[in-house]
């Protein structure tokens, strides 16, 4: 069969994947069970060993989804057998345009050297370091809403609209200075977009307690700054593996901020890294499979 190359320079699958009767084979210890048995209903909130159960198997999944995800965006492995993603294709996405990548990078780093601290001040008491990291990743969310890449967009729109308000205000213009002012006009709104996105000053933030905001002098490497939080976030999780060993460590409390820490992650990092490469992922399979088509019922039609 001919291959057929992706858009972007994306890579295709090979074809010599591992077949289910592999899966089975090194799986086997699984036990499904079926959807009739009843499920037993337990209040994880009154029952510490089956709350530490959850508590470590969620811990378990966020530490083997970020290594994916790490190995994905360093172009390792390819994305569930589907496509294989380079750090040079992935800043040809549209969601991952070079202007939005230096604010997303900023935010990143400054996550990642804002959890670490928490870890060495709470070392002895889980509960006030789950509650600490929920209050970082909740204060991490709120400052990366005011400094969302897509914001920029309209700030240009409404700083063109500007320009060519004042201009259009200037009377008793002759023709011949309309041509050069139009052509002036493009030019400036061209460079607009191209211009780096300004940062946010640090009088409009409200006051943070654990996220650390320093001014950088430059926007720092994305894929570097994902993957160094990547590293750091798989930390944070065996950190709260290793604070919480057994069911006599989950006093009150610690299930609920375990909770909240998780979703607020979830929410921030994992599901806009997983939805941006799934997006990619389901366009370009289309397309491979519209050029397959055309290419084998061609001799036939």
């Amino acid at each position: 069969m001919l291959a057929t190359p992706f858009t972007h320079g994306l890579k295709r699958a090979e074809t010599d994947r591992p077949s289910l009767s592999s899966y089975a084979t090194n799986n086997s210890s699984l036990n499904l069970i079926p959807s009739n048995t009843p499920v037993p209903q337990t209040n994880l909130a009154h029952v510490p060993a089956a709350l530490l159960s959850h508590i470590h198997a969620t811990c378990r999944k966020r530490i083997a989804t970020l290594e994916y995800l790490r190995k994905v965006h360093e172009g390792h492995i390819y994305y569930f057998n589907t496509l294989l993603y380079t750090p040079s294709n992935l800043n040809q996405l549209p969601s991952m345009h070079y202007s939005k990548l230096g604010r997303r990078a900023s935010n990143y780093l400054l996550l990642g050297t804002s959890i670490p601290p928490l870890l060495d001040m709470n070392s002895d008491n889980p509960l006030d370091y789950l509650r600490s990291l929920a209050a970082l990743l909740s204060e991490y969310d709120t400052y990366q809403q005011l400094n969302n890449p897509d914001a920029s967009v309209g700030a240009r729109g409404r700083m063109g609209a500007m320009f060519k308000s004042g201009m259009r205000g200037v009377k008793g213009r002759r023709s011949s200075s309309v041509a050069i002012e139009s052509l002036s006009e493009s030019v400036e709104s061209a460079q607009l977009d191209f211009l780096p996105m300004p940062p946010v000053s640090s009088g409009n933030l409200p006051e943070f307690t654990y996220l650390q905001t320093p001014s950088l002098p430059f926007d720092p490497d994305f894929h570097t700054a994902f993957a160094t939080l990547a590293d750091i976030l798989i930390d944070t999780y065996s950190g709260v593996v290793q604070l919480l060993p057994n069911a006599e460590a989950i006093g009150p409390g610690v299930g609920e901020a375990f909770g909240k820490a998780d979703k607020i992650l979830r929410k921030v990092l994992v599901q806009n890294a997983t939805q941006e490469l799934g997006d990619t992922t389901r366009r370009e399979v289309r397309t491979e499979i519209g050029g397959l088509s055309r290419l084998v019922l061609g001799g036939l039609m």
